[in-house]
């Protein structure tokens, strides 16, 4: 469903149930996943929930908008005025911020009905900890919260917190793995998912090992030849994956919350052709294979900017899609990818499985693939505290690249990324992670030398390292150089992830306020806008 489709279901919506004539139309469903409208009146969403087949608006990412404090608010939601307004925020930042809102709970509406349950005195700052802190309520507090929200007790213990929170629209990953399975995914999530605002993983470790052991065992899915539509002509399939090169390209120049909803146009178009299509096996693989890579570039952007559920939702419909592709490599370059989202989210282990599940499928591929699959499982391994682990793996990750100039056949087009330069970098981040600053700046140099100038996010992200690995090593003067370098390439680049490297730099550069360049340029990042 394009934009202007969906904007069509919502008028007929409106004139066949309330009689409304409505003209909305492309460019305002554009508004509503930019986030520029966040709250269209009463009928609007209830058109937008009847067509998308959801429960509540927060699903849709629509919250209050005020322009005042007197302005008219959920009930309850703002009872404690140290709470952050859901108005004021682009995401949602925990799947408990998500139920509450969903029912006008304010943080100490909720602490005083798990006082009414267990006759434990608990506040609103305790249930800050609880979604922004890192912090869990005991088993006892679990129940209590379970109980109000008539959740089963079995579902508590079986999903973890926070998992059990009905908080949206869950994903399944109990799926058969089928053609029509596979396409009916993509036409799920090309249609949904850029409007899914939701900050959390609603995937835990169980959902998640089931994934990757379905994916590794099961065999890619017989198709049978599409006889509906009109024919998809060779030249199609070729100039759209002529097509992904670029996209690939501008989200690492632009960044993902520049790109993501172009791609997910070019995702829409490619599931619409393969659901609308006659096609031969080898065509619809190719298809296949183009919406998975483009539904991982939809999840990386849609990760980088933020939006982590989307990026979930994304990169399974993804995983499937190259499952039907019957392209191994691609889905583990997939899993690669959600090995790396929870390593960013502290979800170590979860991290650790896929990371693993994604080099085991992928001994007999490509050196360069090799490479890059053994290097996000190091920096996986550092991440979890296992030293001797990821220096192993590094040390195999460096044999498997240096074979890869002089294998017969080349990498597949989506490694191309994993140049030098990109080896260098992640090689530098295991090193940092394992406390070893020394290395980590011999390696980041390396990479920054090497990096291609249309890289501009990546050669941000890598600058912000260096400074703060330089501040490790005392070197205050050159890490402001670069923190200086990287302010600039910022301002090209919308990256979420960024955003947060620079302002966990600042605040270290904030310690050494007896240095003149160090407190200008916290000035600096203080007085700029970032995603």
């Amino acid at each position: 469903m394009s934009r202007q489709e969906l904007a069509e279901a919502v008028n007929g919506y409106l004139l066949i149930t309330h009689g409304q004539r409505s003209e909305l139309d492309e460019t305002y469903i554009g508004k509503l996943e930019r986030g520029e409208h966040r709250w269209p009146n009463s009928k609007y969403r209830e058109a937008f929930r009847s067509v998308l087949m959801v429960e509540g608006d927060a699903q849709l990412g629509f919250y209050v908008i005020r322009a005042s404090a007197t302005a008219t608010t959920p009930a309850g939601i703002a009872a404690n005025n140290n709470e952050p307004r859901p108005s004021d925020l682009t995401v949602f930042p925990h799947p408990l911020t998500y139920v509450r809102y969903e029912r006008g709970w304010s943080q100490q509406d909720l602490a005083n009905l798990i006082l009414r349950r267990t006759q434990a005195t608990f506040h609103a700052g305790d249930v800050s900890k609880w979604e922004n802190g890192g912090v869990s309520p005991d088993h006892a507090t679990q129940l209590a919260i379970a109980a109000e929200l008539g959740v089963d007790t079995g579902t508590v213990s079986a999903l973890g917190w926070p998992y059990w929170l009905p908080a949206g629209v869950r994903i399944d990953t109990t799926f058969d793995w089928t053609w029509d399975q596979a396409l009916a995914a993509l036409g799920r999530e090309a249609e949904s998912a850029m409007l899914d605002r939701r900050a959390f993983l609603t995937l835990g470790g169980v959902a998640v090992a089931t994934l990757t052991d379905r994916w590794l065992g099961t065999d890619a899915p017989r198709l049978i030849p599409a006889m509906r539509g009109g024919r998809l002509d060779t030249t199609v399939v070729d100039c759209l994956e002529q097509r992904l090169p670029t996209m690939r390209s501008l989200d690492a120049s632009l960044g993902g919350a520049g790109v993501r909803g172009i791609v997910d146009s070019e995702l829409r178009l490619v599931t619409n052709l393969l659901l609308a299509s006659r096609y031969d096996e080898p065509t619809g693989r190719r298809m296949a294979a183009i919406a998975a890579e483009l539904g991982r570039l939809a999840g990386y952007a849609s990760f980088d900017a933020g939006f982590h559920t989307a990026a979930e939702r994304y990169w399974i419909a993804a995983l499937r899609a190259s499952h039907a592709a019957d392209d191994r490599m691609l889905g583990a370059n997939i899993l690669k990818c959600m090995s790396l989202q929870r390593v960013d989210l502290r979800q170590t282990a979860d991290a650790l499985s896929i990371a693993s599940s994604a080099l085991a499928s992928a001994q007999n591929a490509h050196p360069r693939v090799v490479a890059m699959l053994t290097i996000r499982l190091a920096r996986t391994s550092a991440a979890a505290g296992d030293r001797t682990r990821a220096e192993r793996l590094l040390a195999s990750a460096d044999t498997a690249m240096g074979r890869a100039p002089d294998h017969a056949t080349a990498a597949p087009a989506w490694a191309g990324y994993f140049d030098e330069a990109e080896y260098y970098a992640q090689a530098a981040a295991c090193y940092r992670l394992v406390h070893r600053p020394a290395e980590a700046e011999a390696w980041l140099a390396k990479a920054l030398e090497l990096q291609p100038a249309s890289r501009v996010r990546d050669r941000a992200t890598y600058r912000i390292w260096r400074a703060e690995n330089l501040i490790d090593l005392r070197n205050v003067e050159q890490a402001c150089d670069l923190t200086r370098s990287a302010l600039g390439d910022l301002q090209t680049s919308r990256s979420a992830r960024n955003t947060g490297r620079i302002r966990r730099l600042r605040n270290r550069l904030a310690q050494y306020d007896g240095i003149s360049d160090a407190r200008t340029l916290v000035e600096q990042i203080d007085s700029m806008e970032f995603i």
